[in-house]
């Protein structure tokens, strides 16, 4: 009863210690009581009262009992986006546009050896900014007629990029019209002429085997003639007009879309440029629901039969009645020869 008693008084000390948390100076001996410590599983034996020791010296602090009795509560710190403010170096700044595309420039033609090759490549990156030119350096090497090349290519493709950004269905007439701005109104081009026992339709004839003819006589022939870049306008009421049989088979119709062509075959004397001969011009007319994309003209000609034997020139002139250009034509010749032998021409 004595030892429990003694027990007693240590651990009221030790309370009131605690609660007025001043801790035990440094050096001042504290008694821990021994005898009523739990067992745990694999424990010493219990200890008697006999075994109690009253006091431990060098025994721990009251503040660190205290500390190991008491679980210690954590303050959470609200985390904080740090943001670097050091300025970027320049050199490692993202450049600009123009920076941009004079380095892929570069990239792109520095190692081509091709002139016009630099060229075609820097006109497709000038679809970026179209409203650049060409740095004139990239085609100074260039001759003329490569350079005008090159020029009508980007326009062209800057055209089609144009109409692409309006929406516009790419087919063929789209594709004619961006041909029509990057070329101009250019002139009307005879492709081709022959002279033909009989014309079936485009590109559908039979031609004379020999450009010979007999003297003495009459030679009729059909003049085939191909031609391009004719002006084709939209027409509200244009009835066809078949005065010479054309590439159109309009039959009548109206509406649609008209040409308007004048032809003339002249004969000329080889030896001094004279014409001995011509054919009055005549009026081609056509009017077609669909643009005419393939154009022909057919005329039947009969060159005299008092031509003299000798070597002439047929020359045949096609004018454009509707281009902006007035008076706007073109010529194409075929050379032919009158001669009296029957057995030089092959074919009749």
């Amino acid at each position: 009863m004595q030892v429990q008693a003694q027990a007693d008084q240590l651990n009221e000390a030790l309370a009131r210690s605690g609660q007025q948390d001043t801790g035990t100076a440094p050096g001042q001996d504290v008694i821990w009581l021994t005898g009523q410590s739990q067992a745990s599983a694999n424990s010493a034996p219990n200890l008697t009262a006999a075994d109690a020791t009253p006091a431990v010296q060098n025994a721990q602090p009251a503040g660190a009992q205290q500390a190991s009795l008491t679980t210690p509560t954590v303050a959470e710190v609200p985390s904080q986006k740090i943001v670097d403010t050091t300025p970027l170096n320049p050199s490692l700044q993202a450049p600009d546009r123009s920076d941009a595309m004079a380095g892929l420039r570069d990239a792109v033609i520095r190692d081509d050896p091709s002139a016009m090759h630099r060229a075609i490549a820097a006109v497709g990156l000038s679809l970026v900014d179209r409203q650049k030119r060409l740095d004139p350096s990239l085609t100074a090497d260039l001759s003329m007629l490569q350079r005008r090349a090159v020029d009508r290519y980007m326009e062209l493709t800057h055209e089609l990029a144009r109409l692409v950004e309006l929406d516009q269905t790419l087919d063929r007439d789209t594709a004619e019209q961006a041909l029509r701005q990057a070329y101009g109104d250019e002139p009307i081009d005879i492709a081709r002429v022959e002279l033909c026992r009989s014309v079936r339709g485009y590109g559908v004839y039979e031609p004379f085997e020999s450009t010979s003819y007999i003297a003495g006589r009459e030679n009729a022939m059909i003049v085939y003639v191909e031609v391009e870049r004719f002006t084709t306008l939209s027409s509200a009421d244009a009835p066809l007009t078949a005065g010479v049989t054309s590439g159109g088979s309009g039959g009548g119709a109206s509406g649609g879309f008209r040409v308007e062509l004048e032809q003339e075959v002249v004969l000329y004397n080889q030896s001094d440029g004279l014409a001995i001969w011509r054919e009055k011009p005549v009026k081609i007319e056509d009017v077609s629901r669909n643009r005419r994309r393939d154009f022909f003209v057919v005329q039947l000609i009969k060159l005299p039969a008092n031509l003299p034997t000798g070597k002439y020139v047929l020359k045949v002139t096609v004018k454009d009645e509707l281009a902006p250009n007035k008076g706007a034509f073109a010529e194409s010749a075929k050379s032919i020869q009158i001669v009296a032998d029957q057995s030089v021409v092959s074919g009749r």
